[in-house]
């Protein structure tokens, strides 16, 4: 059983949506929990709150050997195929929404990385909006963005802004 208190979660019960991290995509446009299965199998047993299941986050994004498969699944006609692996999976589980944290699209200098480009970013912004209109009623669907300029100039978030539910704004990159 996944424990909270180990994780600082003793009250979980207090709290609305927790997102569990982090999903990631295979080759073939599925949802892989390989990596958090257990966890992810003893969080869609609990009650009480919204779960909400992350994909991507930083290595994911980042990492030489899989930030391509981001850029890649949201092209088309790639993006329909995982659009329709997401929706089945959170059928499959129940889940109350999806949150994607791709960091981040049309990056201009990641070290290790070719840079991204604005088409990356527009093709993330078609991803949301078609999955916004593919998911159950009621299922929300949400971002992690950064919260400084230099990164956030790349998102069409004005866009994004319109078919997410809320946007979680990461404080860290502010600081380092």
């Amino acid at each position: 059983m996944l424990k909270y208190e180990s994780h600082g979660f003793r009250h979980y019960r207090i709290h609305t949506h927790i997102h569990l991290a982090f999903a990631t995509i295979t080759l073939d446009w599925n949802v892989d929990i390989t990596s958090i299965e257990d966890q992810f199998l003893a969080f869609v047993q609990m009650t009480g709150f919204k779960k909400i299941l992350s994909f991507g986050g930083w290595t994911f994004s980042t990492d030489p050997s899989t930030y391509f498969i981001f850029r890649q699944v949201v092209e088309e006609p790639n993006r329909d195929t995982f659009i329709a692996n997401v929706v089945a999976f959170v059928k499959k589980y129940n889940l109350d929404g999806v949150d994607f944290d791709w960091e981040y699209p049309a990056e201009p200098d990641m070290e290790g990385i070719p840079h991204g480009t604005a088409e990356d970013a527009s093709n993330y912004y078609l991803f949301l909006s078609e999955l916004r209109n593919s998911l159950p009623d009621g299922t929300s669907l949400s971002i992690a963005a950064p919260a400084g300029f230099w990164y956030l100039k790349g998102f069409p978030i004005q866009a994004i802004g319109h078919v997410v539910d809320y946007i979680i704004f990461m404080t860290c990159v502010l600081h380092g």
